[in-house]
């Protein structure tokens, strides 16, 4: 079992109890120390990767680097954000590191099945013949391209025309190129089948699973539906994620007025001080109140009298409690909030949060926003929109009814 996110815990965790198989979940040493408490208690045993660990996706989990690359910043497009992550990734004496790296786990481990949330195929797993599961860490777009579907990481309006989306492409297919050109003869120089052109993860000989609500997958399921060997689940999620601590509402925010808000933006978004600061202060001047996970930049910043935060929060013993979310829209947070039913602000920063966000502003579930322009009038107007809207409230209570529903 391989991952760092909360889908992939929670797969690990389902495997090992429902299922009860042996499960073995790789990681590093530091993923370990402070991202896997949910295996805690569990049957899943914990391998920890053995130095140098897999150096490719060192990089891309490193907050300093997100901010160093001007990734969370308002100077670049989203296909140029796009691009330099494609640059981090086109290394193939790394590739070749961590492969040698997995040829030795599987030869210990000799699994009966590999559980992957990597989105590049290894030559150590491709020639192993073992029966192989990858999880999206994000949604559709991630493995299934269409002329007529948006690109991924794109945020383009669903019914824009396909020369909109050429375009997008087309600024994407050099960089792309420079990493799959010598990834595909990396892998053919290691007994591997060639890959499709431009495309690193092809999805035709594996099981694939993702999650995403299916008020909001079925924009494109109606235009590509999913082959037989994808599966969408509306959520990752199992029920002891429901049973942890209850969070009780900080006494600076309990006697105040005003609905209850949460806002929050993710690890590495966060992380963008100046901006998260910004954007608190605009919050300030609301006559709502704001429970806000901070990030671990903001531990000496003096936060408004209708604002709390801590730098991490129980996110699912908070989200029943509120009344919107604002956020970056990542996809564990998508999942979560619309579990719950609640309406969205979104301001995403890069990648598939960008796809979220246009999902959910035209099917009508919050408002999309620029998270380095909007305007204090423009936030607190939508917050104010949204609170009263009960054509959406009762649209995304009867979603939320369907999804626990479908679990109890």
């Amino acid at each position: 079992m391989t991952g760092h996110l909360n889908m992939g815990v929670n797969v690990a965790r389902q495997l090992a109890t429902s299922a009860e198989h042996r499960v073995i979940y790789l990681t590093s040493q530091e993923a370990a120390d402070k991202k896997l408490d949910k295996l805690l208690g569990t049957n899943v045993e914990i391998m920890i990767e053995p130095e140098p660990g897999i150096k490719i996706w060192q990089q891309l989990t490193d907050n300093n680097y997100w901010l160093e690359t001007g990734l969370l910043s308002d100077g670049l497009l989203a296909y140029e954000k796009a691009s330099i992550i494609f640059n981090e990734m086109k290394s193939i004496d790394n590739l070749d590191s961590d492969n040698q790296l997995l040829d030795q786990v599987l030869a210990v481990v000799k699994p009966d099945l590999i559980v992957t949330d990597f989105s590049i195929v290894y030559p150590a797993i491709a020639r192993s013949g073992i029966p192989l599961m990858r999880i999206w860490i994000t949604a559709r777009l991630t493995g299934i391209g269409d002329r007529l579907l948006p690109p991924h990481g794109s945020g383009l309006p669903i019914d824009s025309k396909p020369e909109i989306f050429a375009e997008f492409n087309e600024k994407l297919i050099k960089p792309l190129n420079a990493i799959w050109k010598p990834y595909n003869n990396y892998l053919v120089s290691m007994g591997c089948q060639p890959l499709p052109e431009n495309v690193l993860f092809p999805i035709d000989n594996c099981l694939n699973i993702y999650a995403y609500p299916k008020e909001m997958d079925q924009l494109y399921e109606q235009i590509k539906p999913l082959p037989k060997n994808v599966i969408r689940f509306d959520h990752m999620l199992i029920e002891s994620d429901f049973d942890g601590q209850e969070f009780i509402i900080p006494d600076k925010l309990r006697d105040k007025s005003g609905k209850l808000i949460y806002f929050a933006m993710g690890s590495i978004c966060a992380s963008d001080r100046q901006n998260m600061i910004r954007l608190i202060k605009m919050l300030g001047k609301s006559q709502h109140r704001f429970i806000v996970s901070l990030g671990n930049r903001l531990d000496d910043y003096s936060l408004p009298d209708n604002v709390w935060g801590q730098p991490s929060l129980p996110q699912l013993s908070i989200l029943p409690l509120v009344d919107l979310v604002i956020t970056h829209c990542g996809i564990n947070t998508i999942c979560e909030t619309m579990y719950f039913g609640k309406p969205m602000i979104c301001l995403p920063v890069f990648g598939d949060q960008y796809d979220h966000s246009q999902r959910i502003y035209e099917l009508g579930f919050g408002i999309r926003l620029d998270v380095h322009k909007c305007t204090e009038r423009q936030l607190l107007g939508s917050i104010d929109s949204l609170l009263t809207d009960k054509v959406m409230a009762e649209k995304l209570k009867k979603i939320s009814q369907r999804i626990q529903y479908k679990i109890s």
